[in-house]
């Protein structure tokens, strides 16, 4: 093993060994990092695409959705846009918050966005020192999500994702500081947060399962079973649910009653009606894609027709119980591979406003795939869970799994979204993944210590 890769080992070892002292000071680390790296990165995209094609110019189509909500917003307050319907409000109304204040260049939105990032990369490091209380572990899941190829590019690209991500984790500190201070207006705040971030993707509604899990196994009260201390919590727990719960419904019912479709986001039914073309072109051996198009053909027709294409989705998407029932091994097995495949690609975003990378980052994916490279933040993050368990921290890996499935989940439900749809899932692996990396630089510190005292006798 080379000397200088020991010798960096030892370096990264004894910094984190300082780390036990003093974490707050070391944030600045995380944020400088993030913000470093995205602001290269936005150097990058400036060289290969004009400032136009940031935004209404966009190669992407929801990023143009996105302009187009945001401007209706920003001058009329008007909320029934397409890009409104299939993504929600949350997103197109802070770009149009921003075009108010600091005028709709895109250039200026993403230099916001990266800074959002940023300080969400430092979020997750607090999040990760309050559920671990080891600073190591909040400094690598940090630097993680500092550094992340995904984390930067979307920082650098107007998709909702990065302020999604920022709203779960500050949703989540909230709460967990309602439980450490016993405040109901913090339970609240949470609430709002998670709402926002409902409104913003609508995976985001049903994220109250994680609190519940949080109010039952984390800070447990000496002396007091988890039962009764579940109890006790509900006072805690009741408002934030509540918060979500009705701002969510309330949305879904002014869906159903301007669009007759009983969901958060448009995004929604269309998501369930792709799983059920997938499931349906398994069983009778047919192709998904001419199937997907041909049903996209429909919606144009049913939408020239009524100005209802949206009820072509809502249809197929109603099928989707009653083809699991009837297969229900060909199901588990479609949506398990899409699952499998939106959490272990690294297929994402970097060709939308890379244009001149993208023919090697796709050839550099299929390498990873080739050689079951593209698990490694899943192989991690299994270890790290086995860790926990052996170390008898049963309630951490259960929150930590938890927020993964949660994700994970959701992101079976897409189709050609790549890894972006699984960006929430950091917030999780970078914690699980941690544990691991941290091992593996102890393990090589106590080699070359052995390596050493072998020397000098």
């Amino acid at each position: 093993m080379p000397i200088a890769f020991l010798k960096f080992a030892a370096v990264i070892r004894r910094f984190l060994t300082k780390l036990r002292v003093g974490p707050r000071r070391y944030y600045i680390v995380i944020f400088v990092s993030a913000l470093t790296a995205r602001f290269i990165w936005f150097a990058l995209v400036l060289n290969q695409v004009d400032a136009e094609q940031l935004g209404y110019e966009s190669r992407d189509s929801d990023i143009t959705s996105y302009f187009i909500s945001a401007d209706a917003i920003g001058s009329d307050f008007d909320f029934s846009t397409s890009g409104v319907y299939i993504f929600g409000p949350g997103y197109p109304s802070l770009l149009a918050l921003i075009g108010s204040l600091a005028g709709s260049d895109p250039r200026v939105l993403i230099v916001i966005q990266i800074v959002i990032s940023s300080i969400a990369a430092v979020l997750l490091a607090v999040l990760a020192m309050k559920l671990t209380s080891d600073t190591r572990i909040a400094l690598i899941a940090g630097m993680l999500n500092a550094l992340s190829v995904l984390s930067i590019a979307l920082a650098n690209t107007l998709f909702s994702d990065t302020l999604f991500f920022i709203l779960v984790l500050a949703g989540i500190l909230t709460y967990l500081s309602s439980i450490e201070r016993n405040k109901i207006w913090l339970s609240l705040l949470s609430g709002l947060l998670l709402s926002a971030a409902a409104f913003t993707k609508s995976m985001g509604q049903f994220l109250i399962i994680i609190l519940v899990l949080m109010t039952a196994l984390k800070n447990p009260i000496p002396g007091v079973g988890r039962t009764r201390m579940f109890v006790r919590r509900l006072r805690l727990l009741v408002p934030a649910v509540l918060v979500v719960t009705l701002a969510t419904i309330a949305w879904t019912v002014r869906n159903s009653h301007v669009y007759d479709v009983p969901y958060l986001a448009g995004a929604a039914p269309e998501g369930m009606a792709k799983v059920s073309l997938m499931i349906q072109s398994s069983v009778e051996g047919a192709s998904f894609d001419e199937r997907l198009q041909a049903v996209r053909a429909e919606v144009e027709q049913r939408e020239d027709a009524t100005g209802r294409g949206e009820q072509v989705y809502l249809d197929y998407a109603r099928a989707l119980p009653n083809l699991v029932w009837q297969h229900p091994l060909t199901a588990a097995r479609v949506f398990l591979r899409n699952v499998v495949v939106n959490t272990n690609t690294g297929w994402g975003v970097v060709h939308v406003n890379l244009p001149r990378w993208e023919k090697p980052y796709y050839r550099l994916t299929c390498f990873l795939n080739k050689t079951g490279l593209s698990f490694r933040v899943t192989i991690l993050a299994i270890i790290g869970c086995v860790m926990l368990f052996r170390a008898r921290r049963y309630s951490l890996a259960v929150m930590l799994l938890s927020i993964y499935a949660y994700f994970a989940f959701f992101s079976g439900f897409s189709t050609y979204q790549g890894i972006r749809i699984f960006y929430a899932g950091q917030i999780a692996w970078t914690m699980l993944a941690a544990y691991p990396l941290l091992s593996a630089c102890q393990a090589l510190q106590d080699y070359r210590s052995k390596r050493k005292q072998r020397s000098q006798t």
